[in-house]
C-alpha cells in the first residue's frame, strides 16, 4: 500500500483526489497474477476466436437497447 503524504498544500490535489485524506493507493499482486493468466488465455488460439466473436452479441444487444429506450 502507499499513501501520500503532505497533500494538504499540493496545489495540484483537486485533480488527484476529492478525499480530505491523504491519496492511499493498494495494489494487489493477485490481482497482476489474475491479469497476466487472462491475458495469456486471450491470446491464445481459442481466446482470439472468443474475443472475434463478441462485437457481434454485444454490440447487437447494446443496439437493441438503444432502440428500445430511444437514444
Amino acid at each position: 500500500m502507499y499513501q501520500a503524504e503532505g497533500c494538504s498544500g499540493c496545489l495540484l490535489r483537486p485533480l488527484c483526489h476529492q478525499s480530505k485524506y491523504n491519496r492511499r493507493i493498494e495494489v494487489s499482486h493477485h490481482f497482476n497474477a489474475y491479469r497476466k493468466k487472462a491475458r495469456e488465455l486471450l491470446d491464445s488460439e481459442q481466446g482470439q476466436i472468443q474475443r472475434s466473436r463478441r462485437p457481434v452479441k454485444v454490440e447487437t444487444v447494446f443496439g437493441q437497447i438503444k432502440n428500445n429506450r430511444h437514444f
